[in-house]
């Protein structure tokens, strides 16, 4: 059992106390976990979700939320509630050593700053840049531009992680970020969102060789993005295509078009944080310095559709080949639709995306076997059958081939956190 967050609010230190569920033995204490994380974000509000899971799936846990994360206070008021583990944001240096003198378990769940003797667990930035990226070059873009936030590691890193990625796909593309100082396609602003940040965005975009794919180090900045080609008449996703991180709801639906991102799996980093504080507190197993959380993958929405050939028979081509990859599509059948060699065909693949037919066939079918294992309750015969598998043999070999382990393996690492929490999948 475990307390739900939602009890009283205590004024005196921005803490919300949780009240133990309905049942548990008042004669036995609770272990007390406090969780430093501002609610109001999406990236929060995902990991205090899985968290809260693990905490009603492995016992009777009662939580306390300190959303303030900047407050030098927080280890008084931590000693003070009796807390005996925290999960924690980590945003500076200061912060953190505070709270190790209070000589409990510690995880943090930011990266930030780096605590002697505290594990860190984050999402993959490199996997992230790269899944945005692939979606990217996947609409035919060739120029590829990067906006972040001046000073912040997690965005630097994903601002490094992008031009490391550009340059191992510069085959396919013709301008990107190279991490050089003064880069004229890396925009990095300050941390605020007053008028001249928002019109230098403007002039930056206004600057960049079009059509053009925005990479984002978050939904916020992405949102600014997006306003600032509102505001100058550059038509999104046909001339800029932007994508962000977070796969936050707000963003996602309210900005015009609506905002293409990277989910980071929050839920599945916060259960697993939680599994790390429960093996400090019980000392039943050791914890990696630095654990690091594929995340899910693109949301792809208005923002970034669009497929930017410049010959309209290549989108044509490209366009029907994804509509069509699960359907049993083969490349004699692509061949004799759109009446050109395959040999032709090839050479187009190769030359606008960097792999054969054959190759982005078997991608695109594989990207739905994810989403199936990952949603559905479907056998493996069924999900054969709905991603133009012809034997359940060849969909383990190509799955495995591609992501180094079986598609059972897959599934049970993708969906267990959620299955055990009452996250079902659902059959479409």
């Amino acid at each position: 059992m475990v307390g739900d967050i939602g009890g009283p609010r205590n004024a005196a230190h921005g803490a919300v106390d949780t009240v133990p569920a309905a049942g548990v033995p008042s004669a036995a204490r609770p272990v007390r976990v406090a969780v430093v994380a501002d609610p109001r974000g999406a990236y929060a509000r995902g990991l205090i979700s899985g968290i809260t899971a693990f905490g009603r799936d492995h016992g009777r846990w009662a939580f306390t939320i300190y959303h303030d994360h900047l407050d030098l206070a927080l280890a008084r008021r931590a000693r003070t509630d009796r807390i005996d583990g925290i999960l924690a944001r980590i945003l500076n240096r200061k912060i953190g050593q505070s709270l190790t003198r209070i000589g409990v378990p510690i995880v943090d769940m930011l990266e930030e700053v780096t605590i002697p003797g505290v594990p860190q667990i984050v999402v993959d930035d490199r996997a992230v840049v790269r899944a945005a990226l692939d979606h990217l070059l996947d609409r035919g873009l060739r120029h590829v531009a990067f906006l972040g936030l001046r000073g912040v590691r997690y965005t630097e890193q994903r601002g490094r992680h992008l031009a490391d990625l550009c340059r191992e796909r510069a085959g396919s593309l013709a301008t990107y970020p190279t991490g050089a100082p003064r880069d004229p396609l890396i925009l990095r602003c300050e941390d605020n969102f007053r008028s001249e940040t928002r019109e230098s965005i403007g002039r930056w975009i206004e600057s960049l060789p079009k059509p053009v794919g925005i990479v984002a180090c978050n939904d916020v900045w992405a949102s600014m993005a997006l306003a600032a080609c509102g505001g100058r008449g550059i038509d999104v996703p046909e001339q800029v295509a932007v994508i962000g991180v977070d796969d936050d709801p707000v963003y996602g639906q309210v900005t015009d078009p609506p905002l293409s991102s990277v989910d980071p799996d929050t839920f599945t980093i916060g259960y697993r944080a939680a599994a790390m504080l429960q093996d400090l507190m019980t000392g039943s197993r050791t914890v990696p310095p630095v654990t690091l959380v594929e995340p899910r993958g693109v949301v792809a929405r208005r923002s970034t559709d669009v497929l930017a050939f410049p010959d309209t028979s290549v989108a044509g081509l490209v366009g029907y080949l994804r509509d069509h990859a699960c359907e049993g599509l083969t490349v004699e059948r692509l061949s004799k639709k759109f009446r050109m060699s395959r040999r032709t065909i090839e050479r187009v693949f190769a030359e606008h995306l960097g792999r054969s037919p054959g190759e982005e066939i078997c991608r695109l079918r594989l990207t739905r076997v994810q989403t199936l294992l990952e949603t559905t309750d479907l056998d493996l015969y069924q999900v054969a059958q709905r991603t133009g598998f012809n034997y359940v043999k060849s969909l383990r070999r190509a799955f495995k081939a591609r992501f180094g382990m079986a598609p059972a393996e897959y599934r049970a690492q993708k969906r267990s956190p959620a299955a055990r929490s009452g996250r079902q999948g659902r059959k479409p």
